[in-house]
């Protein structure tokens, strides 16, 4: 047998080797290339039976294993792309996108076709830990697994960014914050009060007993709850309405009670305090409250506190009205506005009563009290009613783009027809404040006119606009309404930060203008507006701490807040515990035993000598009032007369129902009913009944009083009245023993004449006399004040005890010094001549004492005209006129008790100063009767002013002698020195 030679197998078959005849075909998942045995497909091929090679997995296929004959197709949520790659496997599906079917080269997208294809993706549930959680899929097998994304719900079939109060997590599911509301229609509306708006499943977000927007009301039936929600309404429920109605109207009562009381006798600095600190509280209770509404989040425990301010602002949810009435938004805002209008008409009625049965039924006359009355309480609660009438014109926006009411959270703004009517009768009730603010400003622009027509009328009906601010400052009230309007309009604006800039600019203003002016006529009242300013500003500081709040910065602020709030609260109340207190006191015990009432050019030195007198006289057990040692501030004068002083003593003098504060004083006496004693001087001359009728004419002045509400017919009523008053009569002249009888009367309270002085010791033995004018009683009140206040410099001397000359007494030889009131007319009293000659023989030196600031220098026309006097004393009348003129070349001191600023500390100081001049003795120029002293060397020496200051009057030589007075020039040089 012929043998073939061996032939290589064909491609894609293979031989074993040995005996075969023939190749075989190459296994599935073998590539049989050649001569070699066949060779395995790795994984990502293929290889079909008889195959040469291996083929590449195609796309949508893949190939795991090696030897594969043939691709596996890529399962649901797989996929191998057709771009020539090894698929040894299948990759999943990215997140957002999805294959719902085997053997796909892509996976489709979630996003194809949407409107907001980013907020879409793959997302599943999985548990772990034993909690279901969401998480994002990769390899999703369908299409349904294309959702939201986190942040995003499902709308209408299309995802949708999720607001501000919605926790969307994904796969659609939505959860409502705390703090907001949605119903299913998840629109969120955001809730002033988180503790109402649980959270939850949008349209059961509310917590238990409340529904509606921002689930602001209560169930019908139901009342608030303190958990935030609302319960059933019980039998007790009704208390706080009932308690209520009472208190406020024995508030209203008792209001009208005292300010009527107010009305009919002038009020005293306590209980103005007391009031006006009772009102300073209202007004800063209510400025909390506008607080409270900036959009700002509070937090707890601050948040309750400013709560309770909300009872200002008519807040009459507390009251549990709700279960007397369905309680919807447009009723209560309704009877918000009504409460108003109710609280006027209760006050009108109460004013009715009263006047009918306490007054007779005057109507018209007590027409006053009912606007006092009316108007205190404007004042008081002017924030209130006007935040009241804008409160449906302060919205907010909430996430869902839509506005809500404030104070009203269910209504939503200028879209419903409830918000449409309130905005009706929100106008309307906004009318009251704006007609109270014009009629403010035509009050303040009569004030000028009425006060200058005397009006105290005008001034007594408009109490409550002008009475707590001095008189220059009547205007004041207008600056704090403006300020109260303002205020209430700063809710209004809705950007918070602009809010906190308004409100902030409003109370730095309200500051800058107390510390300023400091309007209110007492010094506590205007610290205690200081400091409340102050508080309020703090607490705007603050604000922003709560509009976009760290935890730790938020809980700081809440607590600096909280005492800020509080604050001003307790120094205020603390005022009108100490006001009332002290009114309280008053009435027990007043602070001055006698009030001494005089006119300081007639009985001004006489007013400084009784005083004396009586501090120091038995069964005198208080202080006695005098206004240059003990009155400060003007505004207290007449409190010190109605309300602070047990008697008055009333100085009679020539002049002194001609002068307006005088006559002020006695009419403050008699509508207070205080006690009264006239000290009746000889030169007053009793008025008559044309006095009284036409006082006006002959007093135009007293018109000035009018700012302090004292009219014409209260002082003619005055007049008639001073004429029924305990009386005593002052002898002509006066002594020690005078002044001692005047006090024991004062203090006994006994009418009648005091006696004449007795006769004085014939011979005055003293190195030291004081000389003054007997015929006038102002200096020889002097003299006496003089002679108390330099007996302690001389304790240790008692020879040198300063004592006043009597007329008829002889001054021995002993005599040193000579003190001369000088006063005018002085030197023209024969008797007081006599005494300086006298005073010349013995060598004694003569100290000239200015008591009197009208007191004029003799000039050289002075000594002329008074030669024919001088001549009467002595032949040598030169001599004489020498004399006088030799007097005031020793410095003279001014000593005057009759000074309006002449007070203890000062008079003490001035007596001294002479003490000192005593002790020390200046040697004086020989006096010679040809009187060769001329005026020109009078003027270049110094002489003391009325300041006290020693002014040259060298300049004086270039005038004439005989017209030229040293006074005249001093004062006007002193006047010139005073204005640089």
């Amino acid at each position: 047998m012929r043998l073939k030679a061996c032939q290589a197998c064909a491609a894609g078959k293979y031989s074993s080797g040995g005996s075969i005849t023939n190749c075989s075909l190459c296994p599935a998942g073998f590539q049989c290339a050649g001569p070699t045995p066949p060779v395995t497909c790795q994984a990502g091929y293929f290889a079909l039976e008889g195959s040469s090679g291996c083929s590449a997995v195609p796309g949508g296929f893949y190939a795991p294993t090696p030897g594969m004959s043939a691709p596996l197709p890529c399962p649901p949520g797989t996929f191998t792309p057709d771009d020539g790659s090894l698929h040894d496997e299948c990759q999943l599906c990215p997140v957002g996108y999805f294959s719902n079917s085997s053997g796909q080269t892509a996976c489709a997208s979630c996003r194809a076709g949407r409107k907001h294809p980013d907020l879409w993706t793959t997302m599943r549930k999985v548990t772990s830990a034993g909690q279901v959680m969401l998480s994002y899929h990769e390899g999703a097998a369908s299409k349904d697994f294309c959702t939201c994304d986190e942040g995003a719900r499902l709308s209408e079939n299309e995802c949708v960014e999720c607001t501000t109060g919605m926790d969307c997590p994904g796969m659609g599911e939505v959860m409502i914050k705390a703090g907001f509301y949605s119903d299913t229609d998840f629109s969120i509306f955001r809730c002033s009060r988180a503790i109402r708006c649980t959270g939850g499943l949008a349209g059961d977000t509310c917590t238990s007993g409340r529904a509606g927007i921002a689930c602001a009301e209560c169930l019908s039936g139901f009342i608030p709850a303190e958990d935030g929600g609302c319960k059933k309404c019980g039998g007790s429920d009704l208390i706080p309405f009932v308690v209520c109605c009472v208190m406020c109207l024995g508030f209203l009562a008792v209001s009208y009670v005292v300010v009527a009381k107010r009305g009919e006798e002038r009020e005293g600095h306590a209980i103005l305090m007391a009031f006006t600190s009772m009102g300073l509280l209202v007004a800063v209770s209510q400025q909390i409250s506008i607080i409270s509404q900036i959009s700002v989040v509070f937090k707890e425990p601050l948040l309750g506190v400013l709560s309770i301010f909300h009872v200002l602002i008519f807040d009459i949810e507390i009251f549990n009205l709700g279960c007397i009435v369905d309680f919807t938004p447009l009723r209560r805002f309704v009877l918000k506005i009504f409460m108003i209008v109710i609280g006027a008409i209760a006050i009108v009625g109460v004013h009715a009563l009263f006047v009918f049965f306490r007054r007779g039924g005057k109507f018209v006359q007590e027409m006053h009290v009912l606007s006092n009355v009316l108007g205190f309480f404007a004042l008081a609660f002017y924030i209130s009613v006007t935040s009241t009438a804008l409160s449906p014109y302060q919205c907010k926006e909430n996430p869902n783009q839509l506005w809500t009411a404030w104070k009203f959270e269910s209504v939503v703004c200028w879209q419903s027809e409830v918000h449409g009517l309130m905005l009706v009768a929100g106008s309307v009730a906004l009318l009251g404040p704006l007609a109270f603010l014009a009629y403010s400003c035509v009050a303040v622009m009569r004030y000028g006119q009425e006060m200058s027509q005397g009006n105290a009328g005008f001034l007594n009906s408009h109490r409550f606009f002008f009475g707590r601010y001095s008189s220059d400052k009547y205007w004041c009230t207008l600056f704090y309404l403006l300020r109260s309007l303002l205020l209430s309009m700063t809710p209004l604006i809705p950007n918070h930060i602009m809010q906190i800039f308004l409100a902030q600019g409003i109370w730095l203003a309200q500051l800058i203008f107390a510390v300023h002016f400091k309007p209110y006529r007492s010094d506590g009242l205007n610290f205690l507006e200081v400091d409340c300013s102050v508080c309020l500003v703090c607490l705007l500081v603050l604000c922003p701490f709560f509009a976009e709040p760290t935890p730790e910065m938020s809980t700081m602020a809440t607590y600096i807040a909280l005492v800020v709030v509080i604050l001003p609260c307790i120094m205020l109340l603390f005022g009108v515990v100490v006001a009332v207190r002290r009114h309280i006191g008053q009435r027990r015990k007043q602070t001055f035993k006698f009030f001494l009432c005089h006119h300081k050019a007639g009985a001004g030195s006489f007013c400084r000598l009784l005083k004396i007198w009586l501090q120091n006289a038995p069964g005198c057990n208080g202080s006695v009032f005098i206004d240059s040692d003990n009155l400060r501030n003007l505004d207290m004068l007449f409190d010190y007369v109605g309300f602070q002083s047990e008697t008055i003593v009333a100085l009679v003098s020539k002049d002194l129902f001609r002068r307006p504060w005088c006559v002020g004083e006695l009419v403050v006496a008699q509508s207070n009913s205080v006690n009264l004693i006239k000290v009746v001087f000889p030169d007053f001359e009793p008025y008559t009944k044309n006095f009284i009728d036409c006082y006006v004419q002959h007093v135009p002045d007293i018109l000035q009083l009018a700012p302090e509400g004292i009219d014409l017919p209260m002082v003619q009523n005055m007049l008639h009245w001073m004429q029924k008053q305990k009386t005593i009569y002052l002898p002509e002249s006066l002594s020690e023993n005078v002044v001692a009888d005047l006090c024991k009367h004062i203090i006994s309270g006994q009418s009648g004449s005091i006696s004449p002085p007795k006769p004085p010791a014939a011979n005055l033995n003293s190195e030291v006399v004081i000389l003054a004018d007997q015929t006038n009683m102002q200096a020889v009140s002097t003299a006496y004040i003089l002679s108390k206040m330099l007996t302690p410099h001389f304790a240790h001397n008692p020879v040198m005890l300063p004592k006043v000359w009597q007329e008829g007494q002889t001054v021995l030889g002993s005599l040193k010094a000579m003190l001369v009131i000088c006063t005018n007319g002085a030197f023209e009293q024969l008797t007081f001549l006599n005494q300086l000659i006298r005073a010349e023989e013995l060598d004694a030196l003569p100290l000239p004492i200015l008591s009197s600031e009208t007191f004029r220098f003799p000039t050289g026309r002075f000594l002329q005209e008074h030669r024919p006097l001088a001549a009467r004393l002595s032949e040598d009348p030169d001599a004489v006129l020498a004399l006088i003129e030799s007097v005031f070349r020793s410095i003279a001191v001014v000593f005057q008790p009759e000074h309006y600023s002449s007070t203890d500390q000062l008079l003490a100081t001035k007596a001294t100063e002479i003490y000192q001049r005593l002790a020390n003795p200046t040697q004086r120029r020989p006096v010679t009767g040809t009187g060769t002293a001329s005026l020109s060397d009078l003027g270049k020496r110094e002489i003391v002013t009325q300041a006290g200051t020693v002014s040259n009057l060298s300049d004086a030589e270039s005038l004439d002698s005989e017209d030229w007075s040293p006074g005249e020039v001093l004062a006007e040089s002193v006047h010139e020195r005073i204005r640089t």
